[in-house]
């Protein structure tokens, strides 16, 4: 039976009720994200692009400048960057992801990867965000080693909020924390990696936000979970 998304549950009542704040601004350390992505092309693109901060809004405004001009690894990289925040370990990951080496350190770029990044863009302007789930999520479609939902969402997130951080249409991420945190104060129960599970959380998160005052948009509820609940 498909999970009831139309009740707003206390917790979330409560969350929404406050005044929504700015975005949580991450810290990267700029020079590690050099050294991590050193030699792959585009990648120093989007690093020379961000600031000592980056808050969604920015990170938004930067990798839909890049989408537009072609530079998809810039655009991939931005949002990496803002979505690893201060965690050492992203430039590691994010080359994982992009040379597709487990032994990522002077490994080349991996042009299928950035093939896969660009459809999935694609699928997800053009068929929504579920759709670009369901295609980064299913290895006969597109998914990729080393790239899974809670920073592949990230990647959807980018790609449909337009340069727009709190865009109607913008795919809302879903990361650990956002997934604890509503399995465990609401009746939905989510797992990563199922594309149904992702329709629901959509779902819900529309219904939610169309029940706050003044109206939030699904990502601007995923926004609000993510900021206001803590580590």
């Amino acid at each position: 039976m498909a999970p009831d998304t139309s009740h707003v549950p206390e917790a979330v009542a409560s969350l929404l009720a406050s005044r929504a704040t700015a975005s949580l601004r991450a810290r990267p350390d700029l020079s590690s994200w050099t050294r991590g992505l050193s030699g792959l092309d585009g990648a120093q693109a989007g690093l020379d692009a961000v600031d000592d901060e980056i808050d969604r809004a920015r990170m938004c405004e930067l990798a839909e400048a890049f989408i537009a001009d072609g530079q998809i690894v810039s655009a991939f990289v931005v949002t990496m960057v803002w979505g690893y925040g201060d965690a050492g370990y992203g430039p590691f990951r994010t080359r994982r992801v992009l040379t597709q080496s487990d032994d990522p350190e002077g490994a080349p770029l991996d042009d299928e990867v950035v093939g896969r990044l660009s459809l999935a863009l694609d699928v997800a302007r053009r068929d929504g965000a579920v759709e670009g789930y369901r295609y980064l999520n299913n290895h006969s479609l597109g998914r990729i080693k080393h790239l899974g939902p809670a920073f592949f969402t990230k990647w959807l997130y980018a790609a449909t909020a337009r340069g727009v951080h709190d865009q109607e249409l913008a795919a809302p991420v879903l990361d650990d924390r956002v997934l604890r945190w509503i399995n465990e104060k609401t009746d939905l129960r989510l797992r990563h990696w199922y594309t149904d599970d992702y329709a629901a959380y959509i779902d819900a998160l529309k219904n939610w936000g169309r029940s706050a005052t003044p109206r939030r948009t699904a990502a601007g509820v995923e926004e609000a979970i993510f900021d206001l609940t803590g580590a």
